[in-house]
């Protein structure tokens, strides 16, 4: 037989099983990476169920206390991933979990093959028992290594990490906005492993952003871009140099349409005799979804501002001082407290003339 596998010690820690050598192997050595006899076994899971099971990574035994190897990391197939946080309370740690490229579904039902020995909840992976429709195959697990070994001689290994460690992933977004947080963990320690040095980030197929990776950990920022649907979105990470794919998802939030509204001018005695019969400007607003507005309007003439007045019911009113001589031209903009309402453009002018 030949080999290319990597050194499973290096990657797992000082627990695992020896790993194998670059080139020739004999059977023994082949069968000191897996000598525990275990028939393979069939079980089906619930979503909820399987994501509970990776939780349990983090080990407490039956009766709640931590085992003096508190953390055992599962291996899995080339078609599941996920993301963590070890910094989020018990039983919260797994942060996303995709299956096939999809989002894991909690009330789908998933066939899983694993070891007898943990299919009957050892290493206190008690998830297993609560499955459905157990089937021990009679398949010894030395045998099936050792077939898939002739099968597929010459073998190299995969470097691309099934498990990545993310923090501060915000729960909803907003499009147009940026998105901000920490990858970390990208990076294997195996024999041969590549260095990680950019993670690509993408939405829907679309490349967002590419982000330096240094010592297997990332800082992401990228913004979503605008008309992205509200609901659940998917960003997946690429780490181009070991082929690690995983992916996390946040909640896109609504957007929100501002309420348009409308600004009308008039120049109550558009003659102004200054303190004798002095001129008034009346700004109304209104809002098209018959809310009341909140804001100020502002009353200029020409560049300069005038005045600044709150709105009340609607109307903004302000008495004109002294006036030089002739026509004045007035404007009036609405500028709204509330961001959901648009502010309105500058409303159509009024002339005011003083004749003394």
């Amino acid at each position: 037989l030949r080999a290319d596998l990597w050194d499973t010690q290096a990657e797992f820690g000082p627990t695992a099983v020896p790993g194998l050598k670059d080139g020739e192997i004999s059977f023994s050595q082949a069968n000191a990476v897996l000598p525990f006899t275990n028939t393979l076994a069939l079980v089906t899971l619930t979503g909820a169920q399987f994501e509970t099971l990776l939780e349990q990574q983090w080990q407490r035994t039956a009766d709640g206390a931590v085992p003096q190897r508190p953390y055992l990391q599962l291996g899995l197939s080339d078609n599941v991933t996920y993301t963590y946080d070890p910094a989020l309370p018990e039983g919260e740690r797994i942060t996303s979990v995709t299956i096939d490229g999809a989002p894991l579904d909690p009330a789908a039902s998933y066939r899983v093959g694993t070891f007898s020995f943990l299919a009957t909840g050892g290493d206190n992976f008690r998830a297993f028992t609560q499955g459905t429709d157990y089937v021990d195959t009679g398949l010894v697990d030395y045998e099936a290594w050792m077939d898939y070994l002739a099968d597929r001689s010459p073998l190299a290994p995969s470097f691309a990490k099934h498990a990545v460690q993310t923090s501060g992933v915000p729960e909803t977004a907003t499009a147009g906005e940026q998105v901000t947080f920490q990858v970390a963990g990208l990076n294997m320690t195996s024999r041969g492993a590549p260095e990680n040095t950019m993670l690509q980030v993408a939405l829907e197929g679309t490349v967002l952003a590419e982000v330096p990776v240094t010592s297997g950990t990332a800082g992401v920022t990228v913004t979503l871009p605008e008309g992205t649907p509200a609901g659940p979105a998917t960003l997946t990470l690429t780490a181009p140099a070991s082929g690690t794919v995983v992916s996390v998802t946040l909640e896109v939030a609504p957007a929100t349409v501002p309420s348009a509204t409308t600004t009308r001018l008039a120049a109550v005695l558009p003659l102004h005799l200054n303190r004798i019969l002095p001129s008034t400007l009346v700004a109304s607003v209104r809002q098209e979804d018959g809310g009341a507005p909140d804001g100020v309007v502002v009353f200029r003439e020409g560049d300069r501002v005038v005045a600044t007045v709150a709105v009340r019911r609607g109307i903004a009113a302000h008495t004109l001082g002294r006036l030089s001589l002739g026509s004045h031209t007035y404007t009036a903009t609405f500028e709204p407290a509330d961001p959901d309402v648009a502010e309105t453009s500058t409303s159509g002018t009024v002339r005011v003339r003083a004749l003394f």
